[in-house]
């Protein structure tokens, strides 16, 4: 059998060493990309149309399967996040603003709020047996809650950084979500009482 530095399974770029970085590195290459061409082909963008194109054609390349390789780093999170930082320029009306009032003004959160929505989501979705993923190997739920919400989960140590941070250890956020955000009845409810709870009404 032949060695290989780096596959590609359902679109996620793997390495020996599970490090996400090959996979940033091709995603905001591709991101970059795409912003080119969108600078190309829109002479100028007001703020509606830039988030319309930028949510449609932009920000799915740098979120796609983030549950899978979602970073812990803060140089990988930083590379993500200067993305969306560069993509905001490019509206005129939002030049000599900060970051965070140029999302503010467009609608958005940071990529990396958008990830950690992205793992709570699939954390329900797998609990609530919508996505066929056996819950009992990935999770083990508390057999006694005295406080919140009654499917928390325990908390698995490692010190190995490729366990440490596997999508299963690192959503501990999950157990400090409010009974009502927990206990939704769809995803979408649990979409829209997330938002609420933390402040991200802005988030599509």
């Amino acid at each position: 059998l032949q060695t290989s530095l780096k596959e590609k399974d359902l679109g996620v770029s793997i390495t020996p060493g599970t490090s996400p970085e090959a996979h940033i590195n091709q995603i905001t290459a591709a991101a970059y990309g795409r912003l080119a061409n969108l600078r190309t082909a829109f002479r100028h963008l007001n703020k509606e149309s830039f988030r319309t194109l930028y949510t449609v054609y932009v920000r799915p390349i740098l979120e796609y399967a983030a549950p899978v390789w979602n970073p812990h780093l803060a140089k990988h999170v930083k590379k993500l996040e200067k993305v969306q930082r560069f993509a905001t320029r490019l509206v005129p009306e939002l030049r000599g603003m900060s970051y965070e009032e140029r999302l503010r003004e467009i609608n958005l959160t940071t990529l990396e709020d958008r990830r950690d929505r992205g793992d709570m989501i699939t954390t329900y979705k797998i609990l609530r047996g919508i996505d066929k993923v056996d819950k009992d190997r990935m999770f083990q739920r508390l057999d006694t809650v005295t406080r919140g919400h009654s499917w928390k989960l325990k908390t698995q140590m490692n010190h190995r950084d490729d366990r440490k941070y596997f999508f299963s250890h690192r959503v501990s956020k999950w157990n400090s979500l409010g009974r009502d955000v927990v206990e939704a009845g769809s995803i979408h409810s649990f979409k829209q009482r997330y938002d609420k709870a933390h402040g991200s009404g802005r988030v599509t």
